[in-house]
């Protein structure tokens, strides 16, 4: 999903990119930073610039605050955010009606 977030602030539309930027701003999708920084110094319109700072803003706060969107996807699903990191160990699910 983020591959196709990305390719979308690079769409040809200004309209697409300001979409694909508020997206990316609501996820606060620290992984987009580099592309809006690379988005602001291409030269987009004010209209555009305007929202890539918004953006850029919300979400460098974000990560500020060590906020990724996997641990929040975790958070939001109750998942264990440790499921994809082999080098961490990851706790046990109990079975329902279990003490453990």
């Amino acid at each position: 999903m983020l591959t196709t977030l990305l390719n979308q602030l690079r769409a040809a539309t200004p309209e697409a990119r300001i979409e694909a930027l508020n997206t990316v701003a609501m996820l606060e999708e620290t992984d987009a930073l580099a592309v809006l920084g690379e988005m602001w110094k291409s030269g987009p319109g004010p209209e555009i610039k305007q929202v890539i700072d918004q953006a850029g803003q919300q979400i460098h706060a974000a990560r500020k605050r060590g906020y990724t969107t996997m641990e929040g996807l975790a958070e939001a699903y109750r998942l264990d955010p440790n499921l994809g990191d082999k080098s961490r160990p990851t706790s046990s699910l109990s079975k329902p009606g279990s003490t453990a």
